[in-house]
């Protein structure tokens, strides 16, 4: 059951002024074409995910269907069709019948972009339908039992090992330095740069204490110690310390009820919190942790006034 509802651009989206004066000379010169925003092809509780850049000119959005139309298109479905992740005959037409199975494809801009080549501010404006689409589309159930079937895979791929009953059994990588153990840190990496915001979010929560920071405060104080983390690990990418990534956070939070905004408008929270700060040993690393903790801001204090004299 789907915890939240997605929803696509409308097909006259406003958003990116450049790409709207393009599309509306699109229009002029094709009238036949699709020439508005790529709506994303198959289930939303996929398994699998395709990301691409944008829709290409005489593709997608010629279209209106995801890699449709041109040589991107001829590859990446007759290699979705070896390995299952589709079904029926592939004719480069949306209407060949052909469908997904466990899979969905999208793209992070929605609009075909002059040369193929969208602006960063178009990746940030077009940003919130990929989020919403990335969020897990499960119920509390739901999202169990899939966890239940992801263990199951990983255990017969032998990315994991069974290595005791206790809590329910106990779960292990392989020892050593074998390819099973070099796919798993490459999932993991994945996932990692998302860990360590959360954990920075609530590191500078945590040292600044209930009550002192409103929730664009702590934005700015996230986004300066994920610059200067960056500064000094190897660099990320940009949107490793976009201020937004940080926002969608900050509200998950308060929907949990786990931190709050009091008479002043500043966050509060109470020892949960410190539940989940400890809990990130099971993730981060011990020195990536302190580190964090180290470089998390404190707001500037205002200074006391002088005393009268």
């Amino acid at each position: 059951m789907a915890a939240q509802r997605f929803e696509e651009p409308p097909l006259d989206c406003p958003r990116c002024p450049r790409l709207v004066a393009f599309r509306h000379e699109l229009q002029g010169k094709y009238p036949d074409w699709q020439n508005a925003p790529v709506r994303s092809f198959g289930d939303l509780d996929a398994r699998l995910l395709i990301v691409g850049l944008a829709p290409g000119m005489k593709g997608a959005n010629r279209t209106g269907r995801p890699f449709t139309g041109d040589y991107a298109g001829d590859l990446l479905y007759s290699t979705l069709l070896k390995f299952g992740f589709a079904q029926g005959i592939y004719r480069a037409d949306p209407n060949d019948g052909l469908h997904l199975v466990d899979c969905r494809i999208a793209n992070a801009v929605r609009c075909l972009p002059p040369e193929n080549k969208p602006l960063p501010v178009e990746f940030t404006l077009c940003r919130p339908f990929l989020q919403a689409e990335l969020f897990l589309p499960w119920d509390e159930a739901g999202f169990g039992e899939r966890i239940d079937r992801t263990v199951d895979v990983f255990i017969r791929e032998g990315l994991l090992q069974q290595a005791g009953d206790d809590d329910g059994g106990i779960l292990t990588r392989n020892a050593g330095q074998s390819d099973e153990v070099f796919r798993l840190r490459a999932i993991g990496h994945s996932l990692q740069q998302a860990f360590e915001r959360y954990y920075i979010a609530i590191s500078v929560l945590a040292k600044n204490g209930p009550g002192t920071l409103g929730a664009g405060e702590l934005e700015s104080l996230c986004q300066l110690a994920a610059q200067r983390l960056s500064l000094l690990y190897a660099p990320a990418a940009p949107e490793f310390f976009d201020k937004s990534l940080f926002r969608s956070f900050i509200q998950k939070l308060r929907e949990l009820k786990l931190v709050w905004t009091d008479e002043n408008s500043k966050l509060v929270f109470d020892q949960r919190l410190d539940s989940w700060a400890k809990d990130a040993k099971v993730i981060l690393g011990r020195e990536l942790r302190h580190t964090i903790e180290k470089i998390s801001p404190e707001a500037v204090k205002p200074m006391a006034a002088p005393p009268a004299g």
